[in-house]
């Protein structure tokens, strides 16, 4: 729990590094090996003369968000949103560790009785994954704390999946392709 309960929401540009790294790894293990290593043969008798001339596109890399959506890989701005996600609810549903779960207070209205009163707006563990969880109760329509938990992980991940592959095909797009912003936390 020590990334959520430290706050892991790091900002976009403390992200951009390891999200660079991430796509480099994923590059390297689902690119398209034939035209990476097609791109360096620039000996004379094994491209054809008007090949020969490298321009930008010689430079560019292959686009990685074809790849993140084809192996339904989560990146890593929204993997905090996940692992927050997955870890809440197991605390409230099978109230272990009890000292975190009783840091929770929940709402006394009826029908609401998944939502947690959220304390001052801060940084704070509780708030942060209060927050998270009632946004997803509501998204959700979770009304009790009898799901299965493999229903949340995997209408999560579809959720994110969503929402990673909207915009452009091939470009990413920080605003629009984080679930952090689209679901206004």
């Amino acid at each position: 729990y020590q990334r959520r309960v430290r706050g892991g929401g790091a900002s976009l540009n403390k992200l951009d590094p390891i999200f660079k790294a991430q796509k480099m790894c994923i590059r390297i293990m689902f690119g398209d090996r034939e035209a990476y290593l097609n791109k360096f043969k620039t000996c004379a008798r094994s491209r054809e003369f008007r090949l020969q001339q490298l321009g930008a596109d010689f430079y560019m890399k292959e686009h990685t968000k074809p790849l993140f959506k084809k192996h339904k890989i989560i990146t890593v701005h929204n993997l905090y949103f996940y692992h927050s996600i997955n870890d809440i609810a197991n605390i409230l549903k099978f109230r272990t560790p009890i000292s975190l779960y009783s840091l929770f207070e929940f709402s006394n209205r009826m029908g609401r009785e998944t939502l947690i009163h959220l304390p001052t707006p801060s940084d704070s563990f509780v708030y942060r994954l209060g927050k998270i969880w009632n946004t997803t109760c509501s998204k959700l329509k979770i009304t009790s704390f009898t799901f299965k938990a493999n229903l949340i992980k995997s209408s999560i991940k579809k959720g994110i999946s969503k929402v990673q592959n909207e915009g452009d095909e091939i470009h990413w797009n920080a605003t629009i392709n984080c679930i952090c912003n689209n679901f206004k936390l």
